[in-house]
């Protein structure tokens, strides 16, 4: 029980709570075991591809778009997000729990607090980079000569929008500390092992939770629903203005007769915006469940936060490993200038390793034939 007087959600003795509770522990018990591992694939994986998704556009033909630059914000959250979750992973769900280690420090109980907060900040920068993204995308389709396509105002944008996040993200920090384990002993004394959790703090639920509650409320707002809901809003506008695009450029290309050329050069603009579109759904349907439960714990804390979290955190988790990997597939399946940056790294990177070791193998012969040359030139000096 978190909050004394909370309004309650589902009636604790009805059936149908009690078959919902049932089923949600059922599925959380059969999932929870197959999570840490799934998570020890995706990370390093999802690590891999953000990498791969940097140094491909960070090529020269790719640098110029400013869309890529802020994918590549967003590679770098990814990033962060999965290397603290694969250690978070590695520690507290494989090394701690499988492994029945007893307990953990006062250094890893705040390396975990601060890995709760950073994580929410880090998906929260993300999704209102998505946001900025879609809203370039969103003007370049009305006209190209914007200032928002210069590198440096999307540097500024970066900025803005990481200072922000991590402001908001505070409360979180601060409603959670590092609390010593209490065990009672035989004699029914309590004593305080060497051993720490995080959890809520005393003073966020004072009041009916009215602290706790508030910094619910603040990422549920702030950090879900206002960039869900702006996500949405540009996606459907994005649509409306590609299908209007569309119209319009092929009654140009019937009456102008263009060439095959203008044609593909068209087409493949029209790609990247259905690419943008493609990545703009799929967080908006993995974030837009999030942001309305967390609404919900809001108002209904103890139910939903025993009832939901409790049983679907890890599944939730899953979901926004799941978003790390959006940019990297949707480009390398929607995005043929991306395939074709790829393929060139690869072979670029493949002639540099074969002319290396070309450059080897004739510095070694040619290091084999010293002696030689040392005994012919010596045998003329003699005679």
């Amino acid at each position: 029980m978190l909050c004394k007087d909370d309004p309650v959600l589902f009636e604790p003795n009805s059936t149908a709570t009690l078959n919902l509770v049932w089923a949600l522990e059922e599925f959380s018990r059969v999932y929870n075991t197959i999570h840490p591992f799934l998570c020890t694939i995706l990370c390093p994986l999802g690590i891999l591809a953000n990498c791969v998704h940097i140094l491909v556009l960070t090529r020269r033909r790719m640098r110029r778009s400013s869309i890529n630059w802020l994918l590549i914000g967003i590679a770098v959250c990814d990033i962060l997000t999965m290397t603290s979750y694969f250690v978070y992973i590695l520690k507290f769900e494989i090394y701690t729990r499988l492994l029945n280690h007893k307990g953990i420090s006062f250094l890893w109980a705040s390396i975990l607090r601060i890995h709760a907060s950073t994580s929410i900040a880090l998906h929260s920068i993300t999704l209102y980079l998505c946001v900025t993204m879609a809203f370039i995308r969103w003007k370049a389709m009305r006209t190209t000569q914007s200032k928002l396509m210069k590198p440096k105002v999307i540097a500024v944008m970066y900025v803005v929008v990481c200072c922000t996040v991590l402001m908001l993200c505070i409360p979180t920090y601060m409603v959670h500390e590092v609390k010593p384990v209490l065990v009672r002993s035989i004699e029914g004394f309590a004593q305080f092992l060497n051993f720490y959790t995080v959890d809520i703090s005393h003073w966020a639920v004072r009041n009916h939770c009215r602290y706790f509650k508030a910094n619910l409320w603040i990422i549920g707002i702030f950090l879900k629903a206002i960039p869900c809901l702006l996500l949405l809003w540009f996606t459907v506008a994005l649509m409306i203005r590609l299908r209007a695009n569309n119209a319009k450029r092929d009654m140009l290309l019937f009456h102008n007769q263009c060439s095959k050329t203008q044609r593909r050069k068209r087409k493949n603009y029209d790609r990247t915006t259905f690419t943008l579109i493609v990545m703009l759904t799929m967080f908006l349907l993995t974030e837009l469940p999030q942001g309305v439960l967390t609404m919900l714990n809001g108002i209904y804390t103890n139910d939903v936060h025993t009832v939901f979290y409790m049983n679907l955190a890890n599944v939730l988790d899953l979901l926004s490993l799941i978003n790390c990997y959006v940019g990297f597939i949707a480009y390398c399946f929607l995005c043929s200038k991306y395939r074709q940056t790829f393929l060139m790294m690869i072979m670029t990177t493949m002639e540099q390793k074969s002319s290396n070791i070309r450059y080897e193998t004739v510095e070694r012969s040619e290091l084999k034939s010293l002696p030689l040359l040392s005994k012919i030139n010596g045998n003329n000096c003699t005679t």
